[in-house]
Protein backbone atom coordinates (compact mmCIF):
# COMPACT_ATOMS: atom_id res chain seq x y z
CA UNK A 1 0.00 0.00 0.00
CA UNK A 2 1.37 3.38 -1.02
CA UNK A 3 1.55 6.22 1.47
CA UNK A 4 1.78 8.84 -1.29
CA UNK A 5 -1.22 11.13 -1.68
CA UNK A 6 -2.64 11.98 -5.07
CA UNK A 7 -2.09 15.62 -5.92
CA UNK A 8 -4.78 17.72 -7.60
CA UNK A 9 -4.53 20.97 -9.55
CA UNK A 10 -7.58 23.20 -9.22
CA UNK A 11 -8.12 26.56 -10.89
CA UNK A 12 -10.79 28.79 -9.40
CA UNK A 13 -12.30 32.02 -10.75
CA UNK A 14 -12.65 34.14 -7.63
CA UNK A 15 -14.63 37.34 -7.09
CA UNK A 16 -14.25 39.22 -3.85
CA UNK A 17 -16.77 41.95 -3.04
CA UNK A 18 -15.62 45.25 -4.57
CA UNK A 19 -12.79 43.61 -6.54
CA UNK A 20 -12.21 42.26 -10.04
CA UNK A 21 -12.35 38.56 -10.87
CA UNK A 22 -9.01 36.79 -10.56
CA UNK A 23 -7.78 33.24 -11.07
CA UNK A 24 -5.94 31.23 -8.47
CA UNK A 25 -4.39 27.83 -8.92
CA UNK A 26 -4.14 25.40 -6.02
CA UNK A 27 -1.94 22.30 -5.96
CA UNK A 28 -3.15 20.16 -3.10
CA UNK A 29 -3.94 16.66 -1.91
CA UNK A 30 -7.31 17.87 -0.56
CA UNK A 31 -10.73 18.01 -2.23
CA UNK A 32 -11.97 21.02 -4.18
CA UNK A 33 -14.65 21.62 -1.55
CA UNK A 34 -12.10 21.63 1.30
CA UNK A 35 -9.80 23.96 -0.67
CA UNK A 36 -12.65 26.37 -1.33
CA UNK A 37 -13.86 26.42 2.27
CA UNK A 38 -10.36 27.04 3.62
CA UNK A 39 -9.61 29.83 1.13
CA UNK A 40 -12.93 31.57 1.82
CA UNK A 41 -12.63 31.27 5.59
CA UNK A 42 -11.10 34.71 6.28
CA UNK A 43 -11.92 36.49 3.04
CA UNK A 44 -14.95 38.42 1.78
CA UNK A 45 -15.69 36.17 -1.22
CA UNK A 46 -18.70 36.87 -3.44
CA UNK A 47 -18.12 33.64 -5.38
CA UNK A 48 -15.40 31.09 -6.05
CA UNK A 49 -16.03 28.83 -9.03
CA UNK A 50 -14.00 25.76 -9.90
CA UNK A 51 -13.12 25.84 -13.59
CA UNK A 52 -12.88 22.93 -15.96
CA UNK A 53 -9.89 22.87 -18.30
CA UNK A 54 -12.24 23.78 -21.16
CA UNK A 55 -13.68 26.81 -19.30
CA UNK A 56 -10.19 27.99 -18.37
CA UNK A 57 -8.88 27.66 -21.95
CA UNK A 58 -11.97 29.25 -23.50
CA UNK A 59 -12.95 32.09 -21.16
CA UNK A 60 -10.47 32.81 -18.39
CA UNK A 61 -6.92 32.19 -19.62
CA UNK A 62 -6.28 35.92 -20.16
CA UNK A 63 -7.08 36.73 -16.50
CA UNK A 64 -4.25 34.59 -15.10
CA UNK A 65 -1.09 36.55 -14.42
Amino acid sequence: MSTESKMFNYIFAIKEYGENIYLKEFKTDRSAEWTKSEYCRNRDIEYMNLLSKEEYNTYYKDLKQ
